[in-house]
């Protein structure tokens, strides 16, 4: 022991433990990747994306080739990289992309020559397990690339949003799927018959997007055909396609399970009738209504639909001038689960009124958008 002023101090002893600093130095010096099981490492690289999957590629030959696995590219989504993908993207995903299960190309490709054939034998060898496929915005498709598309016996979802010319082909071949779940033709060229085919074909079909569908000439007869053919549908969007009239809503009463239901600018300069009591008596499951510029909608036939549907959590009321304060307080005060209102545009509705409510329900977002006063102008 040695002696210090008043305090006796213990003499270090020597030891062959090593110090922190030299743990830590051994710790980095050693791969430990090369000590977990293919498995693992499998589990840990699915949560990469695709440029770090890509980089890893690059560490060491056993990353390498557990990183060409085709577990990794079930689910292959190229859009958020649509400005890099060409040809070439697509035959090296070919190689990788045995077992596909997701595809979402969305915007990709576009005024690029041969990419339709190429994407198309993506689509060819994976036919028997793809599931989900996305080609919004892709101005290229062509009839060899449907054909393909029509052999994927196991496809429940399919988006074929801004797909211009898609149904102009000769025989789209689409109707021959028949497992589908979720469609959406947004702002394509379908026509009544050709879309009928596909919910005659497809009696799972649950969320159906035909927004901004010019081409369809007699909405009813679609919904006849969707009441007959798809009794689980509940979801359905029909925003600014301007064929239905007041009949063809009420079938919507229909459908028990329906939960989401836009039509809104359907109904504009058409008389609405009572159809909102036939939703109201049929859709008891119905949570979001998109009623946007109905313009002959009125209290009267709004509020059956406010004191039955109580799972109503969006009611969207743009553009109705006729609409008065006592049905939105109404609306408020009546809907337990409603979290968005929508009032722009609502002449009747003052400024003033919609800030008493936003004290009153603070949980319930009030929109109120672009109001124009009116002024005159003298000289």
């Amino acid at each position: 022991m040695m002696k210090k002023g008043l305090f006796f101090v213990k003499k270090p002893q020597e030891t062959n433990k090593l110090s922190d600093l030299d743990k830590y130095s051994e710790f980095m010096g050693q791969d430990y990747f090369v000590k977990l099981p293919y498995e693992v490492m499998i589990h840990i690289f699915q949560y990469l994306d695709l440029k770090s999957l890509c980089r890893c590629a690059r560490v060491n030959k056993r990353w390498n080739e557990i990183i060409n696995d085709p577990f990794l590219y079930q689910n292959l989504s190229l859009k958020p990289y649509w400005y890099l993908v060409n040809c070439d993207t697509i035959d090296y995903f070919m190689k990788k992309c045995t077992s596909l299960k997701k595809l979402d190309v969305s915007w990709c490709g576009n005024d690029i020559e041969g990419f339709d054939k190429m994407l198309a034998m993506l689509i060819g060898a994976n036919c028997d397990t793809l599931t989900h496929c996305s080609l919004s915005n892709c101005k290229y498709i062509s009839r060899e690339m449907l054909t393909e598309l029509s052999t994927c016996s196991n496809l429940v979802d399919l988006r074929l949003k801004n797909t211009n010319n898609c149904f102009k082909l000769e025989n789209p071949s689409l109707e021959y799927l028949d497992k589908l779940v979720s469609l959406d033709l947004t702002a394509s060229n379908i026509e009544d018959g050709d879309l009928i085919c596909i919910l005659r074909q497809n009696p799972n079909l649950k969320h159906i997007i035909i927004d901004l569908c010019e081409n369809l000439s007699s909405l009813d007869i679609v919904i006849e055909a969707a009441v007959n053919y798809n009794p689980k549908l509940t979801c359905w969007s029909s925003w600014k396609t301007l064929s239905i009239t007041a009949e063809g809503v009420k079938k919507f009463g229909k459908f028990p399970f329906l939960k989401e239901l836009d039509l809104g600018w359907c109904l504009i300069n058409k008389d609405p009738s009572d159809s909102l009591r036939y939703i109201a008596d049929g859709c008891p499951l119905l949570s979001r209504l998109i009623l946007s510029e109905w313009r002959g909608l009125n209290d009267l036939l709004v509020i059956r639909l406010i004191m039955t549907c109580k799972e109503l959590t969006q009611l969207d009321f743009l553009g109705i001038t006729t609409l008065s304060a006592e049905v939105c307080e109404k609306a408020l005060l009546y809907l337990p689960k409603l979290r968005l209102l929508d009032l722009s545009y609502c002449e009747s509705i003052r400024q003033d009124e919609v800030e008493i409510w936003r004290q009153q329900y603070p949980h319930i977002t009030i929109q109120r958008s672009c109001q124009y006063t009116s002024m005159a102008y003298t000289n």
